[in-house]
């Protein structure tokens, strides 16, 4: 027996000193920061993920399961994909490029459309061909976040690769190419690896798709067409839904039935009590999902079903500041094409156009009023469609008229840019930078400060390669 029962007083009194209660360890808790910075107003599905990484970095997981499955319910536009994606950021590599794998399920509703997912076998057609959830590809992300961090390793890929596309392949040659044996070796060097896989609209999907992840959800494992195994141990999978949308929105406001009538007294008792709220909110996605997946899957997902709620209007403010920030380093880092010296007066052609220049430490910099970012969120909030609505009016009102005043030359390399919402209208005015500033990149944010600085000495490195949070712990011998 692996444990032992304890009853005399004089043996638990010898249990004296008392283990402090924590939320998360400290190697977990700059994850649930990460996340708590990045997804807005989400912090169930935060605290949810960071359980069962703490689980995994302490070995007390389930060996033959993923490392996660949850489920995430909700209206669209309120963070469950974007929930999926800083988590791949914050576990593999906080880059631009989201290092998970999509499969958007919508397109594997039909009878043999699964073998997109699994490939097919020997004899029919396709076979050999890449497929999304096999080893490489679900490791891919990860393996690729660690080998860009060495450039001498990335040249070695490089002349591999430059190498076998001038070399010539007898037809039917089944043997890998130097390139593909060199990456075929690293992943088996560099393992292991994160794997975050989200499942897009998952009530789309077809039956064949349920039966496949429900073997992966009991072995971790899955057999691809091939006959080779995917092991899914070290993955993190996200089941993304829209269904119960409507209903979770009526419980947010307090509304009962499906007219919509007003909030009953008790409806404004739970509204005010946190507790209560969750729980009618996980029985409400847990009733919807039983509608539309089998009652064994629903079981499987336990407390991981997380119900997205609807966000009120001032808890958007922090969204739109990091939308506007975005906006801001994308002027640090912009590119732009120039056309070659000579050119005829015309609309230029893509041959005519040579490679884009940056800006970066000539760049312009963007300044907003209070009275602006209020009138962005008075515009763009919305509980119908989340922060979608709120990002296609910065894109309106910011990015589109940005654009235009660089591309006419209203504002040049060095301007100061301000928004400011007066009179009714938005006015965009500018001042130019005063000589001998430059400007650097902050954090891993893209925010932007100017600082005095010799011209001679205005440089900016935005190349870095990022570490991405620590990697897993080694596979145990029965991986």
């Amino acid at each position: 027996m692996s444990f032992t029962k304890v009853s005399s007083p004089a043996e638990i009194a010898r249990f004296s000193e008392i283990i402090p209660e924590r939320d998360f360890g400290t190697h977990v808790q700059p994850l649930h920061d990460f996340l708590h910075g990045r997804v807005i107003g989400q912090e169930r599905a935060s605290r949810r993920l960071c359980r069962h990484i703490t689980r995994y970095r302490a070995g007390l997981k389930r060996p033959d399961a993923p490392i996660s499955v949850m489920v995430c319910v909700g209206p669209t536009g309120w963070g469950k994909t974007l929930f999926a994606k800083e988590t791949s950021r914050a576990l593999i590599a906080d880059s631009p490029d989201v290092p998970f794998t999509l499969i958007d399920c919508s397109e594997y509703r039909e009878r043999g459309s699964i073998s997109g997912l699994i490939g097919t076998t020997a004899g029919y057609i396709g076979f050999g061909g890449k497929s999304l959830l096999s080893q490489m590809s679900i490791d891919g992300p990860h393996l690729w976040a660690k080998i860009r961090r060495d450039k001498e390793t990335v040249k070695v890929l490089e002349e591999a690769r430059k190498k076998d596309a001038k070399r010539e392949r007898m037809p039917g040659d089944q043997n890998p190419s130097a390139y593909d044996q060199l990456l075929a070796n690293l992943h088996k060097e560099l393992g292991p690896f994160y794997s975050v896989i989200v499942f897009d609209e998952y009530e789309k999907a077809g039956v064949e798709v349920q039966q496949l992840l429900l073997g992966i959800l009991g072995n971790g494992e899955l057999r691809m067409g091939n006959g080779s195994v995917t092991r899914f141990h070290h993955a993190l999978i996200v089941l993304t839904s829209n269904i119960a949308g409507e209903d979770l929105q009526r419980a947010m406001s307090g509304r009962t039935g499906k007219v919509g009538f007003a909030a009953s007294q008790e409806a404004r008792e739970m509204l005010s009590d946190s507790e209560r709220m969750e729980k009618a909110m996980f029985k409400i996605a847990k009733d919807s999902l039983k509608k539309v997946l089998p009652p064994e899957m629903v079981g499987r997902f336990g407390q991981d079903i997380v119900a997205f709620r609807p966000l009120a209007k001032e808890q958007c403010r922090p969204a739109l500041d990091k939308m506007l920030a975005e906006v801001g380093a994308a002027l640090v880092t912009r590119t732009h094409p120039r056309r070659q010296q000579g050119h005829q007066p015309g609309c230029p052609t893509i041959s005519e156009v040579v490679g884009p220049t940056a800006s970066r430490e000539r760049a312009a910099r963007l300044f907003v009023t209070n009275a602006f970012e209020t009138f962005v969120l008075n515009e763009g909030f919305s509980s119908e469609f989340g922060l979608r609505r709120l990002g296609q009016q910065v894109e309106w009102l910011v990015t589109d008229r940005l654009a235009v005043a660089l591309e006419s030359g209203d504002v040049v390399e060095g301007d100061n840019v301000l928004f400011d919402f007066r009179d009714g209208k938005v006015v965009m005015s500018r001042r130019p930078r005063p000589p001998g500033t430059a400007i650097v990149l902050v954090g891993h944010e893209g925010e932007a400060e100017t600082k005095p600085s010799p011209p001679a000495e205005e440089k900016i490195d935005v190349n870095k390669l990022d570490a991405g949070w620590d990697d897993p712990p080694d596979a145990p011998a029965t991986d």
